[in-house]
């Protein structure tokens, strides 16, 4: 099964989502989301640095910047834009965009 990886960016910052449960997993789905996403060399740096954080979490490693929350969402109805806020650093939250 291949992981979920999104990519936000807004002006306050950079994140990454992921359902991951391993590293493999998360590695192979991370770097097809931003090759198909991101071509500017900073986003990219960005990234690769939330990447590593999230990797490392994954090892079972503390890393201060990686939030792991449980989501449990039932219903039949599509759920709004907005409805997944995702923390950034502890420096705000970055919006879904519309699928």
């Amino acid at each position: 099964m291949q992981a979920v990886v999104k990519l936000y960016r807004s002006d306050e910052g950079y994140a990454v989502f992921t359902d991951a449960t391993d590293e493999r997993e998360f590695i192979a789905s991370a770097s097809m989301a931003l090759s198909a996403t991101e071509d500017d060399p900073d986003a990219v740096g960005q990234y690769l640095a939330h990447f590593v954080d999230i990797v490392c979490k994954l090892r079972g490693y503390k890393a201060p910047t990686v939030t792991e929350k449980r989501v449990l969402i039932a219903g039949s109805g599509i759920l709004p834009a907005d409805a997944l806020v995702v923390e950034a650093n502890g420096r705000g939250v970055v919006r879904a965009e519309a699928a």
